[in-house]
């Protein structure tokens, strides 16, 4: 499972802009781009709650995605229409399921991890730490969208994460 929490601070100026959950492997060459809705949990985001999102890894292989060495996890309203949006994530892991394990990867809890730093495809605003204002989940990483932009987190090529190594842990 990739498993993560969001709460949307402020929606993207357009109205129909469509949430983006993407994974991609080897450099980008595997890769399964879907609606965050088809989450195992089947909601859209909100404004001003924080919300649980999973996706099942069987679920993006069967996509095509190469699970053997992911190296970028994204999460994004759509291009060109996700101007204006404001949103944290927090919780974010590679994982033997939806609860915490010995098993997984964190991509950020409450830290970044430095091997999967916060990135923005079109070079800024880039990502920060903020301290979550309801102090429920302690620091988030913030993403701000202003115009064309996918953001989330990339590896560096000697950190990718191999998740067929479940349920043994990972070596990241």
């Amino acid at each position: 499972v990739i498993r993560f929490d969001m709460k949307v601070m402020t929606m993207p100026y357009k109205s129909n802009a469509t949430w983006t959950f993407k994974v991609e492997s080897v450099n980008g060459d595997s890769a399964v781009n879907v609606s965050i809705s088809d989450s195992v949990e089947g909601v859209k985001p909100t404004a001003g709650q924080w919300q649980s999102y999973s996706f099942n890894l069987s679920d993006l292989a069967a996509a095509g995605l190469d699970v053997e060495a992911i190296d970028a996890i994204m999460i994004y309203p759509g291009w060109s229409s996700g101007a204006g949006a404001v949103y944290q994530i927090t919780n974010l892991a590679i994982t033997t399921g939806v609860e915490k394990t010995e098993a997984e990867v964190v991509l950020f809890e409450d830290a970044e991890n430095p091997s999967w730093p916060m990135w923005n495809s079109a070079g800024g605003p880039m990502p920060v730490v903020v301290l979550d204002e309801e102090d429920v989940h302690g620091n988030v990483a913030e993403f701000a969208i202003t115009g064309n932009a996918v953001t989330g987190f990339v590896t560096r090529a000697d950190k990718i994460t191999d998740a067929t190594a479940q349920p043994e842990p990972f070596n990241a």
